[in-house]
């Protein structure tokens, strides 16, 4: 187990503040989903290609914006540790110190730089953001998920890519309130456990998203039943 990012405190996310990141074998726990670029590059292999990419998020993360300015400045990217990969600004964005990698693009750079190393990409969202560019998409529904994981996923290597936000709707008054069930959220968690036992899963991230939350509270909640789940206790420090 290692702090990647050593806990902060529970400070605002937002965009690009990365309050943690941690570690254990191939599983990748963060408060910011822009770092899960990063986290995914160190289990890809220049000649070998991935089964899959299964993307599970209220949002798509795939904003296309300037792409081709992104993409040109990420040559380099595989060469970066996290904080120099954290740090890289937008050099060809007009305003100063505007970081490259945020919470809505780093998925699009992805397929942009490694989409054709994905033979499938599945997507579980509520349809928010600009959609995903990729030769293979399936969009799936929430009911279809826990019976059809192993399913999909029945050969590795596979990246999954989990958004706790999935499992939260906002009532449109600033307060956000559980879309399923503990139930729901164990069963997903628990398919994954045995996916990565298995070796199907190459590399799992799974994201608080405390503000698409409603709170670190909320995150944390579902991350409790996910993490005894997947036979993994992190400690964020009292409240």
């Amino acid at each position: 187990m290692t702090w990647i990012i050593p806990f902060k405190g529970r400070g605002l996310s937002g965009p690009v503040n990365q309050n943690f990141l941690y570690q254990e074998k191939n599983v990748y726990v963060m408060d910011n989903h822009r770092a899960a670029l990063w986290c995914w590059l160190r289990h890809i292999k220049e000649n070998s290609n991935l089964d899959g990419l299964f993307h599970i998020d209220r949002h798509f993360d795939a904003l296309q914006g300037d792409i081709d300015s992104w993409i040109r400045q990420s040559s380099c990217i595989k060469d970066l540790d996290i904080h120099a990969y954290l740090l890289k600004e937008d050099k060809d964005c007009g305003e100063k110190s505007v970081l490259l990698y945020r919470w809505d693009n780093y998925l699009s750079i992805f397929l942009a730089l490694y989409g054709s190393k994905v033979s499938n990409c599945y997507f579980a969202t509520h349809n928010d953001g600009d959609e995903p560019k990729h030769n293979f998409i399936e969009y799936v529904c929430p009911w279809e998920i826990p019976d059809n994981l192993d399913y999909w996923m029945k050969k590795g290597s596979w990246i999954v890519n989990v958004d706790l936000d999935y499992f939260f709707y906002d009532t449109g008054n600033e307060e956000f309130h559980l879309l399923y069930s503990d139930r729901y959220i164990a069963d997903i968690f628990n398919k994954l456990k045995i996916l990565l036992d298995c070796g199907s899963i190459s590399v799992l991230t799974v994201c608080f998203s405390p503000e698409c939350c409603g709170s670190w509270e909320n995150s944390e909640y579902v991350w409790d039943i996910a993490q005894r789940c997947l036979d993994i206790e992190i400690q964020l420090g009292l409240r």
